[in-house]
């Protein structure tokens, strides 16, 4: 650029002797300057080259003009192929391309094809290539994205040319702006951008100021071009002025239309962020805990779905968390969620941590996570201290070593209900027995539900005898249950209708059942086990009162049986419902008394009649607590029941502690009525 551009001006003033010679000189070193910086650059540049090479032959041998036209289509058509290597090109550009091209288009009329008269010939043919080679280079760079600077040196080469063959067409010599053509070609080849892509090419055409100044030029000088010709009418002049002025306003709306669309396509595309932003949003907290950031229950059963080839799930459950979270408020409950999950982390690092409810933990870790999973049960004993507060808490734990990742969260939860259920604090590794006594416990919850229609369900009564007269004074009814004929544990079903609610008719039914017994026994009165979800159904003393009196059984002849925990639990509204009871007839007991709260102000607050002492003070002879709490029945003017006496001896011992009445297998094993029938009969004959 810098030696070709001085010398093309040079060869203007220099008489044609020396300007000729210089002209060819400079074209030549230019077009072996493009050709050897092509040779790696592509087929769209060479045939750019081809061209310029073929002009400067063509000009350096006389021959027929129109050879002179050979070269353009190879000019088009590298320029078309360049502007395809960024990409497609927008529609908006190539209808600027027209545009400007249809300026173009009347200028060369005006110029070239006026002036001759309307004959058509070569001028027409130089006037339709130009125009091409315009459309083509308004192709390459038009007004979107940035082209490479060897673009633009390109483009303004092709304006040397077009602007060559116009001054060649008014009769002026054209070799000084020819020569800058072909070293503008050679400048853009050599330039280090020559095979850089555009960018920004296939986006849509945004409204610039450059684009709008271009076109407002346009809209002016067009219509009024005509009436500049030479010879042209004056009268031309003011609808030519009048055409631009309306041409102008055009350009204006349709630029303030496509500032509205352009607005409306940015708030579209803001929408659309926000949309996308808000769905990532969603999609994070679906797949983590909100509060400790670990992954949520759908984010680690979707790792358990892939393969699991030798990894470990250990579940963790909070020991006594609902307490804290009770009494110091969920605040305080989060907070203390979030160092435990702090100490998870710390326990299980490089491992998949999830909160799945809450205080129930998740792990997943690679290969064996027994030791990792010890660690982390000792590291969440020491005390945590939130809020001013020291507060201490342990946890359960099962594992199970993945065989089977679609079994895998049940077996570890499995294994997590016998850790709780066999003391807490500790981990349990899942055993095949854990899952049969799940079948197990779910055959039988299935039948549970069916065996009051199916008349499964039987009462067996134990007597209870006075200890000084060996009278049978009550009788105990105890649930059986016969199964597929035989006969299952109350230790299995009776803990399996407390979880699932069958309690509540099933003890329904015993309390009828009883209850007719008792019409046939009295003044032998029934003991009937209520439990604590019965005791809390609607209007309960009502419905036994209903019971009783369909029996007519006078209240005297029942005696519920309730254990500590279910009097200390909601005490007013347990106490109205006794009371109401005990206001009939109907005694109350504690069973199993000494084994709960034993609380002395409970005991003398709460509607009581009778204290049924548990056996194991009977069984591990402790004669002295045994003989404090028959002491303080008798002060309360309550009537003491021994449980689970089983020989002469310990008959004795309560006896002479004072004890009124005993109950155990030394009188009787629980028998079906019929068998208290006998024994009341007994009773009757020894009386008389």
């Amino acid at each position: 650029m810098s030696a070709g551009v001085p010398l093309a001006a040079l060869s203007a003033i220099l008489p044609a002797t020396a300007a000729v010679p210089l002209t060819h000189g400079v074209r030549g070193a230019a077009v072996v300057a493009a050709a050897i910086a092509v040779a790696r650059r592509g087929k769209a540049w060479a045939l750019i080259v081809a061209a310029c090479a073929a002009w400067g032959a063509l000009a350096a041998v006389p021959g027929p003009s129109l050879l002179m036209l050979l070269p353009y289509p190879l000019v088009a058509a590298g320029l078309v192929w360049l502007s395809r290597t960024g990409g497609p090109v927008a529609p908006g550009l190539l209808v600027d391309a027209a545009v400007i091209t249809g300026a173009a288009a009347i200028g060369g009329w005006l110029i070239v094809v006026e002036p001759a008269g309307g004959r058509l010939g070569t001028g027409l043919a130089y006037v339709v290539l130009d125009l091409l080679l315009v459309a083509a280079a308004l192709r390459l760079v038009g007004f979107g994205g940035r082209p490479p600077p060897a673009h633009l040196m390109l483009t303004a080469a092709v304006a040397a040319l077009v602007g060559g063959d116009i001054v060649h067409a008014l009769g002026s010599p054209a070799f000084p702006l020819h020569t800058l053509w072909t070293v503008g070609v050679a400048a853009a080849a050599l330039h280090p951008a020559s095979a850089r892509r555009p960018r920004g090419r296939s986006g849509p055409v945004a409204v610039s100021p450059r684009r709008l100044a271009v076109f407002a030029v346009l809209a002016l000088g067009v219509p009024v071009a005509p009436a500049l010709v030479q010879d042209a009418p004056a009268t031309a002049l003011v609808p030519g002025f009048l055409g631009a002025g309306v041409a102008l306003l055009l350009v204006v709306r349709l630029a303030m239309l496509a500032s509205l669309v352009g607005k409306t396509a940015e708030a579209l595309a803001y929408t659309r962020a926000q949309r996308e932003a808000l769905r990532d949003e969603l999609a994070h907290r679906a797949n983590h805990d909100p509060l400790t950031g670990l992954a949520s229950r759908a984010a680690l059963t979707t790792r358990l779905t892939g393969p699991q080839r030798h990894s470990s799930l250990v579940l963790f459950d909070l020991d006594g968390f609902a307490e804290i979270n009770d009494a110091h408020g969920h605040e305080i409950g989060d907070a203390l969620l979030i160092e435990v999950a702090g100490r998870l982390r710390t326990s299980f690092k490089g491992s998949v941590l999830a909160r799945l409810s809450g205080d129930e933990f998740a792990v997943l870790c690679r290969g064996d996570g027994e030791a990792a999973a010890r660690r982390a049960l000792a590291a969440l004993r020491p005390a945590y201290r939130i809020g001013g507060r020291e507060l201490h808490v342990t946890a359960s734990a099962g594992m199970v070593r993945i065989s089977t990742a679609a079994e895998a969260l049940r077996d570890a939860d499995l294994a997590l209900d016998a850790a709780k259920t066999t003391g807490r604090d500790r981990l349990v590794l899942f055993r095949p027995e854990l899952k049969e006594a799940l079948l197990r416990r779910s055959t039988l919850a299935g039948a549970l539900r069916h065996a009051v229609t199916r008349g499964e369900l039987e009462l067996h009564y134990q007597p209870v005898v006075e200890l000084a007269t060996g009278r049978i004074v009550a009788a105990e009814a105890l649930m059986r249950w016969r199964y597929a004929g035989e006969s299952v544990p109350p230790l299995h079903f009776v803990p399996l209708a407390e979880q699932t609610g069958l309690i509540v008719p099933m003890g329904w039914w015993a309390l009828r059942e009883a209850c007719a017994q008792a019409a046939r026994w009295f003044p032998t009165a029934v003991t009937v086990n209520v439990s604590a979800h019965q005791l809390r159904e609607d209007d309960f003393a009502g419905r036994v009162l209903a019971i009783l009196k369909a029996a007519k059984v006078p209240g005297e002849g029942l005696i519920i049986e309730v254990t500590e925990s279910v009097l200390i639990t909601d005490a007013d509204a347990t106490r109205a419902t006794l009371e109401r009871l005990r206001s009939h007839g109907v005694r109350v007991a504690v069973d199993d008394f000494g084994t709960g709260y034993s609380s002395l102000s409970y005991l003398m607050s709460l509607p009581v009649d009778v204290l049924k002492l548990d056996k194991a003070f009977v069984a591990q002879r402790q004669d002295a607590i045994t003989g404090a709490v028959l002491k303080l029945a008798e002060v309360l003017d309550l009537v003491t029941i021994a449980e689970g006496v089983e020989d002469e001896d310990q008959a004795g011992v309560l006896a002479r502690l004072g004890c009124p009445w005993a109950q155990g297998y030394l009188y009787s094993t629980p028998v079906p009525a019929a068998d208290i029938d006998a024994l009341l009969a007994a009773d009757k004959t020894r009386a008389h």
